[in-house]
């Protein structure tokens, strides 16, 4: 096998699966302010039941209206990126895999379709306050990454893969909020169980995993503002409602 040569002149190019959620938007902003890669915003639809199984879930209508309305924000505000969007119908399944795993089967296409090489790389958005089985240095991230890293393999029939990374220090959910404009943390969509107000907008479920973490988040646009807070019931859609605290 010959040496792997690399061209240093081009761009290197990264990969968000972007879903719409917090942590995601996250790796989108960070790296399109603090890098000048080829970043690439890749939205899977992905249609399925609830994560108990047992009913349908409004969650990918919910994070549709979200990116929708975050992609020209994102590009006003920081720059320009490329965008592509895919759909997976699992709802016709009552059990289905890990994100990551369905994530990363879509990401290894889209990284193929794009061109991307060896020298480019593919972001895992993870939390430290969720997401703490890929704590690097554990036995379960090795796993994790094995497992992921394989399926990427496979789907690219070659070792020769675009490197998949974390932030060396995963975002705390408030870290992620403060990184961001308020605005813009107000657009996401995280809610696993939400619903959809006639006229469109997110209705969070306040109990699902993603709900009770953010209930401790406040933006630090509103601790310079103390007498306004936000309806944890309308974050999502960029619905802010001023209430005296009380």
């Amino acid at each position: 096998m010959g040496e792997l040569v690399i061209d240093q002149s081009k761009k290197r190019k990264t990969l968000v699966m972007w879903s719409g959620g917090l942590d995601s938007t996250y790796g989108v902003v960070r790296l399109l302010n603090e890098t000048d890669d080829e970043v690439y915003a890749h939205h899977m639809h992905r249609v399925a039941r609830h994560d108990r199984g047992d009913r349908s879930s409004m969650t990918c209508e919910s994070e549709a209206i979200a990116i929708e309305k975050m992609k020209p924000f994102i590009q006003e505000y920081y720059r320009d990126f490329h965008f592509s969007e895919s759909l997976v119908d699992l709802s016709d399944f009552s059990a289905f895999a890990r994100d990551t795993t369905t994530t990363m089967f879509f990401a290894a296409q889209v990284a193929k379709s794009f061109g991307f090489t060896v020298r480019d790389r593919i972001l895992f958005s993870m939390n430290s306050d969720e997401d703490r089985d890929w704590n690097p240095g554990s036995e379960i991230y090795s796993f994790l990454r094995m497992m992921n890293v394989g399926l990427l393999k496979n789907i690219w029939r070659s070792e020769d893969v675009p490197y998949c990374f974390l932030w060396p220090e995963p975002p705390s959910k408030q870290e992620e909020a403060d990184y961001m404009p308020y605005e813009l943390f107000c657009l996401t969509s995280s809610c696993r169980d939400p619903l959809l107000s006639p006229d469109g907008h997110e209705v969070k479920c306040g109990r699902c995993a993603e709900c009770i973490t953010l209930r401790s988040v406040r933006h630090r646009e509103l601790l310079e503002k103390p007498e306004a807070s936000v309806s944890s019931s309308l974050i999502g859609q960029g619905i802010k409602e001023e209430q005296a605290n009380g």
